[in-house]
């Protein structure tokens, strides 16, 4: 099947998801106000640690090993049901003894809520990976999309009913719990389309060690990049009230959930690439890969202008007038966004290479510059100088790796 078939089987799945996450994250922020969905969705963000270092970045170990037909998939299912429930009942329990104040909002925090956070989005993440090693791109994103059209209904019927005290618990109890109902669903629907007979085949002991030597790797790459992503939010929030309120982090985290829309295409070839490079690309293939970045980066730079011309009306008439901070920031996202959309594919390229310490390496200098860049800029330009850490950060991360793709031209295309 070739590249071009692989992307139009994603096109519309992938559609379907950004758009559905689009539309419940605009109903939430519409729902929960600037300084409201800023709390939720920083509590979020520190849910998502937690379970980044609870998956141990396996799913990058699963593609790699299933695509190029190094390990069978049946004992990296039973592993992988096994691992999330232990890690998420061990995270809950963690959270349940040694819980702290100032985590996020007490309505929306529990052992409950961490425990479907995380099993959730482990199950998804695994079961989506063993369809992605099997080049199938649908499931993994109709099936969580459904789930978020469920909760945006019930959004929308808090917003018809303007009881937003009562109703906006609902709600937000009901997005926790769509994350579990996801991933098992997905679980189910693997176990009986690939026909595993044999339901505990566990991995041989050899298997398990390469499985987190390579995930290993992962995990450390996955920590530097999620930190170089979202590092600025712990950033902001140390700053308030002092330089920021909490509703400018509601405006900044907001742009940040925006990135989804300038990630549709670039998420999309990445997730071809990745299995496509574990089982060996061909030159015709590297071809496809490289006019299709490019036609994303084009698109990407007409979403940017388009933004830029009618944002500032637009951006407070979509989410609300509580986010009219949010224009600028955006504005100094751009070269942020540009550089994102080529690293996006070019780190999965690297991954499925078995070359992870070049995506180590590009993300640990974003991480240091966005860092450095934040404390530098936000005490004089608020979330707009967060905003421009990140781009000269990602900006930094993409030279490196076009560097490096230079240097390995010979063995990589």
């Amino acid at each position: 099947m070739s590249i071009k078939k692989y992307i139009a089987d994603s096109f519309v799945s992938r559609a379907y998801f950004v758009g559905s996450a689009v539309i419940l994250n605009v109903l939430l922020a519409q729902l929960l106000g600037a300084a409201g969905s800023g709390a939720f969705y920083y509590l979020i963000n520190n849910y998502s640690v937690f379970a980044l270092v609870a998956s141990f970045s396996l799913e990058a170990g699963i593609i790699y090993f299933v695509a190029g037909n190094k390990m069978s998939e049946k004992p990296l299912f039973v592993f992988s049901v096994c691992w999330t429930l232990a890690v998420s009942t061990l995270v809950s329990c963690a959270f349940y003894f040694f819980h702290q104040k100032n985590f996020g909002q007490p309505a929306w925090q529990s052992p409950a809520t961490v425990f479907a956070f995380i099993c959730g989005t482990l199950f998804t993440t695994y079961f989506s990976a063993l369809f992605t090693a099997h080049k199938q791109f649908v499931l993994p994103l109709v099936i969580p999309a459904s789930a978020n059209i469920l909760v945006a209904f019930f959004c929308a019927h808090a917003l018809l009913v303007r009881d937003h005290k009562d109703e906006s618990g609902i709600v937000t109890t009901l997005f926790f719990l769509s994350y579990p109902v996801s991933g098992v669903l997905l679980g189910v629907i693997y176990y009986l389309r690939r026909r595993l007979t044999a339901l505990f085949h566990w991995p041989a002991a050899g298997d398990v060690k390469l499985l987190f030597r390579y995930s290993g790797l992962a995990l450390l790459t996955n920590i530097i990049a999620f930190l170089a992503l979202r590092i600025d939010y712990w950033i902001i929030e140390y700053h308030i009230p002092r330089l920021v309120s909490v509703a400018a982090l509601g405006n900044y985290i907001q742009v940040s959930r925006l990135l989804q829309l300038f990630l549709f295409a670039p998420t999309i070839i990445a997730g071809i690439v990745f299995p496509l490079s574990a089982a060996g690309t061909t030159p015709e293939a590297k071809k496809q890969i490289t006019r299709f970045t490019l036609s994303a980066v084009a698109i990407n730079v007409f979403l940017c202008l388009f933004l830029i011309i009618f944002g500032k009306q637009l951006i407070p008439l979509v989410f609300g007038r509580s986010f009219t901070d949010a224009y600028m920031c955006f504005v100094f996202s751009v070269p942020a966004i540009l550089s994102i959309t080529v690293v996006r594919v070019l780190a999965a390229y690297f991954a499925g290479a078995n070359l992870i310490k070049y995506n180590l390496v590009g993300g640990l200098i974003a991480l240091v510059i966005i860092t450095g860049l934040n404390f530098l800029l936000l005490p004089f330009m608020g979330i707009n100088g967060a905003a421009l850490a990140d781009s000269a950060g990602y900006m930094a991360y993409l030279a490196y790796l076009l560097y490096m793709l230079s240097r390995y031209k010979s063995r990589l295309i």
